[in-house]
């Protein structure tokens, strides 16, 4: 890991991760110790320090980051998980919104060494229903390819859609009692016998799944935004009447079910300051 403030490598001499400053102006602290050159305007580098679990690591002035190390064993996820959020936007002004946005992720799945989920829930009107849902969504795709014929032919067929439709159903059926709603965004992933990776997504709403293949943006949703020519047409031919002007979903999980999409194609505010572009670019960085 590198910042403009410091760098975390692995030393293959004493088989330890370390931490260097790299010369920072406001000084870099490891468990509120600056670990910075002695001269602070020099913007020379500090002498490595060996860092351990449970160590916190400070960045500039209100930067904390905490420090887990796992051994090789425990650390069997093949992919980089990242969350991004402005910890300024409290400062701008004004009053601080309540966070509905669950994430998730899992890997590999209980019992199913092949298969892993990552997804994101937006609540409506509260966060249990997408707090719930980030449970129950798992479990179900845990229960449901814990039978070896249906794992078996995903692998084969390189298809999960029955799979995810199913685990929504019954998530959805769990939760019929919830007075708030949640979008809901869950993507699959797994490995076959020569470790090729394959994934595919499921959604209820407008939180959407980006993926970075070659260079090449992917969008793998759709979002379901009555705004949306598409979406008007396929709902009025479902029989849900719709109001003149009415641009904004603002049902249950149930409903928001009604419209869900599957197939090889964040949170929904995201998307509306940020392009696709400079997503990625953010979760690289």
């Amino acid at each position: 890991m590198i910042t403009w403030n410091s760098n975390v490598n692995f030393s293959q001499v004493k088989l330890k991760w370390e931490l260097v400053d790299m010369g920072s102006l406001n000084g870099t602290l490891l468990n509120s110790q600056p670990i910075n050159h002695p001269d602070s305007g020099s913007r020379q580098w500090g002498h490595p320090m060996e860092l351990a679990s449970g160590d916190t690591i400070t960045l500039g002035t209100t930067s904390n980051i905490q420090v887990r190390i796992l051994s090789q064993n425990e650390c069997m996820v093949p992919f980089g998980v990242g969350m991004i959020s402005d910890p300024m936007s409290l400062r701008r002004g004004g009053k601080k919104l309540p966070m509905e946005d669950v994430c998730y992720y899992q890997w590999p799945l209980p019992g199913i060494d092949q298969f892993g989920v990552f997804g994101i829930c937006d609540g409506h009107g509260g966060v249990e229903a997408a707090k719930s849902a980030s449970k129950i969504l798992p479990e179900m795709l845990a229960t449901i390819l814990s039978n070896s014929v249906i794992r078996e032919r995903v692998l084969s067929q390189h298809d999960a859609s029955d799979v995810l439709k199913d685990a929504f159903l019954r998530a959805e059926a769990s939760m019929n009692n919830y007075y708030e709603g949640c979008t809901a965004t869950v993507l699959l992933v797994w490995a076959d016998a020569d470790e090729n990776f394959y994934a595919q997504c499921a959604n209820v709403g407008d939180s959407a799944c980006l993926m970075n293949v070659g260079g090449k943006q992917i969008k793998m949703t759709e979002d379901h935004k009555i705004s949306s020519y598409s979406e008007r047409l396929r709902m009025e031919g479902m029989g849900e009447p719709l109001r003149d002007g009415e641009t904004r979903l603002c049902g249950t999980f149930k409903f928001l079910f009604l419209v869900i999409t599957l197939g090889n194609r964040t949170c929904d505010g995201f998307w509306d300051v940020v392009t696709a572009r400079k997503a990625i670019q953010l979760v690289a960085q």
